[in-house]
């Protein structure tokens, strides 16, 4: 675990594995593991929701997140996981402008996607630099899968906010991936819930 400044901030779990490449060229979800395939297990729109779930609210959106900002902003998913992305580690709304090139997103569509948020969530400060804070809670959730996994005799690599498992304990891991979660966060608010989604690509 990597921490920055102190034992509180940042403290994900970091191996070599999850900067294999997993977009374009998908190399990491064709690696094998004892000679099997793989499968990532890992959260849906996971920053934000902590977030929303420390505040003990619940989310808006079911499986996804994302969605009722979405449908409120009239912007693209992609942007709108973007924005969040930057959002959690920045100090206000109008910061944004400094790094609005980098994520593709016009001034306008940033607003739209804040305004959105304040709508559904009023009590909620986005800008409370969180990301530090949730890759810290991500690494506490991710170790304590991987410690399950030991008990069980299942390797389960970390991925940031995710596992890979061999395809056949997929369902092993999401039941642990989804106990670990409520676990860590459960802490803060026993109401809170998260969704979890499965990628496979063997094609090479």
């Amino acid at each position: 675990r990597r921490y920055k400044y102190n034992t509180a901030y940042s403290g994900r779990l970091i191996t070599p594995f999850q900067n294999l490449k997993s977009k374009d060229y998908k190399i990491r979800l064709n690696t094998l593991i004892n000679g099997n395939p793989i499968v990532e297990v890992d959260f849906n729109a996971n920053h934000l929701r902590m977030l929303i779930s420390l505040h003990e609210l619940d989310v808006v959106g079911g499986d996804d997140a994302y969605a009722a900002i979405v449908d409120i902003s009239s912007v693209s998913r992609d942007k709108v996981k973007s924005f969040f992305t930057t959002a959690m580690n920045l100090d206000n709304h109008y910061a944004h402008r400094d790094v609005l090139r980098t994520v593709g997103l016009s001034f306008k569509q940033s607003a739209a996607i804040y305004e959105a948020f304040k709508q559904l969530y009023p009590s909620v400060n986005l800008y409370s630099h969180f990301g530090l804070i949730a890759m810290n809670l991500e690494g506490d959730i991710l170790k304590r899968v991987m410690l399950k996994g030991v008990e069980s005799n299942i390797l389960a690599l970390p991925i940031h906010d995710a596992c890979a498992v061999e395809s056949h304990n997929e369902q092993w891991a999401v039941e642990a991936m989804l106990e670990a979660w409520s676990f860590v966060i459960g802490k803060s608010y026993k109401g809170a819930v998260t969704a979890i989604k499965v990628s496979m690509d063997n094609d090479l």
